[in-house]
């Protein structure tokens, strides 16, 4: 089951993927039309700049909390492996 946490950072990357798509979309629609402002431009790249910027520490953070329950899960087989190696007294 996913916690509230995780189902908030997904809807989030999709909804920052979407504006992304949606920025991209209206700059080469207005590319094709030759309707660009140099302005308009320079805006329109700064935002898609930070939006992917989003995306991508959204997918590292991601990245980190997999590596983070990947070595809590590392860590007990090696507890376990060590439990293992004790002699046993009878």
């Amino acid at each position: 089951m996913e916690s509230k946490s995780g189902k908030f950072e997904r809807i989030a990357l999709i909804l920052v993927a979407i504006m992304v798509s949606a920025l991209l979309i209206l700059l080469f629609w207005k590319m094709v039309k030759k309707e660009l402002d140099s302005n308009e431009v320079i805006a329109v790249t700064s935002i898609l700049q930070i939006l992917v910027s989003m995306l991508l520490i959204g997918a590292i953070y991601k990245q980190v909390q997999i590596a983070n329950q990947q070595n809590l899960f590392i860590g007990r087989q090696v507890e376990m492996a060590e439990i293992d190696k004790k002699p046993v007294i009878d």
